[in-house]
């Protein structure tokens, strides 16, 4: 497993795709996913990678994006853990399991993140699938765009 320890990264498009390896104790920020489905603006994290001991802040999927998650966007087996993400968007994208600042697509693990001030349709934690799993995670202080949205937890697969 390759791992990628203390660094920056930033002004990506979008800022890292970590399949199968490792980032950890990094600040990303700046990043941007500004084109038609790409998801994750500052971290795609797929294929067992894992992100641990992180900020993640300040990045976004654009306005013609229809990609999923400002912040990070979570899939086959990705874990976050240990880590701050906060200050991230995610415009211009309507779609009911899109958006958010965390989105958990499929078998994954958010632990012990705090994921605040974020702001988009689905602003917080976006759960897409009946097996993610979200653990001693705090989500708070996150704003909606639209009215009736959820700003912290959205539940999209009961």
């Amino acid at each position: 497993r390759a791992v990628v320890e203390g660094v920056k990264i930033t002004k990506g498009q979008p800022g890292a795709i970590v399949s199968a390896g490792m980032v950890t104790d990094s600040i990303i920020y700046g990043n941007t996913a500004n084109f038609v489905n790409a998801d994750g603006g500052g971290v795609r994290i797929t294929g067992a990678g894992i992100v641990s001991r992180c900020i993640i802040r300040n990045n976004s999927t654009g306005l013609a994006n229809h990609g999923r998650g400002g912040g990070v966007c979570l899939s086959d087996n990705g874990v976050l853990e240990h880590s701050l993400i906060y200050d991230n968007e995610s415009s211009g994208n309507k779609y009911s399991d899109h958006g958010s600042s965390v989105s958990a697509n499929g078998p994954v693990t958010v632990r012990s993140c705090t994921v605040s001030k974020n702001k988009g349709i689905r602003a917080g934690i976006l759960v897409n699938s009946a097996s993610a799993k979200i653990i001693d995670t705090i989500c708070c202080g996150n704003e909606t765009d639209e009215t009736n949205a959820f700003n912290n937890f959205y539940n999209n697969k009961k």
